[in-house]
């Protein structure tokens, strides 16, 4: 089933419409003009609204990935790395959604970063940016869960503009990588993962309640381990029906980053990232 769904995804990709899409969102390594047309705002006073959406599935990379994208010399990032705001269930609102990001005039931001220390604790430090001279930046919203818990349809009308990229992961290994994190909440003394025992387990439990009842929606809690690889091909489709979609592997994330951030170095201005993004890098 896993080489079915990868195999379509991989088709969908390749047809011309995705190709277009990709075009589109990929940055030319050799590119020094600012983005053309300019940035969307809203809100008073007027913010940066989002035109590039990265949109999970979570324990992928999105959070790499936002991390490389928030050292391009036009972009300035939000103020939290994952708002989630499109994923509530309520009408949304533009005017309150641009309240995650900056002033649609201002040169530099900075974002509410969190790391894994060597304590094993999540610490917070802000990663700041200031766009290069002469540039409107632009902007992104990197929440994960968006792939499978917001609605594409409401999410387009909202920002009709804007390029949703999903970055997805052989299911086992993002299956491995969320039992790690919840192991980590576990040691970190939160009630809610207690119950996190062996891998193994945990997995066979999940294939027993699957067994039992099948995901039939495009998130399924029961199974959090399982579920989100599962249901890749069923929300890869949800979206590509509503709007601009890019499909990245976590697997090539390396190479493709490694080569637009070389490009991307070079047009940034001498002022163009903070210490803090410069040890991210």
């Amino acid at each position: 089933r896993l080489q079915r769904t990868i195999g379509a995804l991989q088709s969908e990709v390749s047809s011309s419409a995705a190709a277009e899409t990709m075009a589109k969102l990929e940055v030319s390594s050799s590119a020094a003009a600012c983005p053309s047309p300019p940035p969307e705002a809203a809100g008073s006073p007027a913010r940066l609204v989002p035109s590039i959406l990265l949109i999970g599935e979570r324990k992928c990379g999105t959070s790499s990935l936002a991390r490389y994208l928030a050292l391009h010399s036009h972009v300035l990032p939000p103020n939290t790395k994952e708002p989630a705001y499109l994923t509530r269930n309520r009408a949304l609102s533009l005017d309150t959604y641009s309240r995650y990001f900056a002033l649609a005039n201002a040169t530099r931001s900075c974002m509410k970063w969190f790391e894994l220390a060597a304590s094993g604790r999540i610490t917070s430090e802000p990663v700041c940016k200031v766009v290069a001279d002469g540039c409107r930046a632009t902007t992104f919203d990197a929440s994960a869960g968006y792939l499978s818990e917001a609605s594409p349809h409401a999410v387009f009308q909202l920002l009709p503009r804007a390029r949703a990229l999903a970055v997805l992961r052989a299911p086992h290994l993002r299956a491995l990588s969320h039992w790690r994190m919840h192991q980590r909440f576990k040691r970190e003394g939160r009630a809610a993962y207690k119950s996190t025992t062996n891998f193994s387990l945990m997995i066979d439990a999940e294939q027993q309640r699957l067994a039992a009842r099948p995901c039939r929606v495009t998130t399924c809690r029961r199974a959090p381990y399982l579920a989100p690889g599962l249901l890749y091909e069923q929300n890869v489709a949800r979206w590509m029906a509503h709007g601009p979609l890019m499909v990245l592997f976590t697997e090539e994330l390396d190479t493709r980053l490694h080569t637009a951030h070389s490009g991307w170095q070079s047009t940034c201005s001498p002022r163009s990232a903070s210490s803090a993004s410069r040890r991210s890098a």
